[in-house]
């Protein structure tokens, strides 16, 4: 249940960035551990389902956290072991000999979608009142 406050007018926009500067670093902090949590289940999806010839492209996928001087965070999940096959195997590619393309094996699109939904559904569940 939320305090009641009682306040002049001329004192509302203080006591909103009061409280603005209560709230944020804990949802800033719950954030960052949702989206760590994320791209974690993402690497290991990747690893999961990513095509196996010699096994280093699905053994490649890691994430790296950054975080900007203003408090945002994001996460990148990469192939640190054979980084140009992602869009190749993504998307498909033209093979030069017969003019055709080669068939794609999509697994980073599906592991995106399911980083995203886990995301959202864990902010839909994040309580900012603790």
């Amino acid at each position: 249940m939320a305090k009641e406050i009682e306040i002049n007018v001329s004192q509302l926009s203080q006591k909103i960035t009061e409280q603005m500067d209560f709230v944020l670093p804990a949802a800033r902090e719950g954030l960052k551990k949702i989206i760590k949590k994320a791209a974690a289940q993402g690497v290991k999806e990747l690893k999961e389902t990513s095509p196996v010839r010699t096994g280093q492209y699905a053994s490649g996928w890691t994430s790296k956290m950054e975080e900007g001087e203003d408090g945002t965070a994001s996460v990148i999940v990469y192939n640190s072991k054979k980084p140009w096959l992602t869009h190749l195997l993504e998307n498909g590619h033209l093979i030069k000999k017969t003019g055709g393309r080669t068939r794609a094996f999509p697994p980073i699109a599906p592991a995106q979608a399911n980083m995203e939904a886990f995301i959202a559904s864990e902010l839909e569940r994040m309580d900012l009142s603790k």
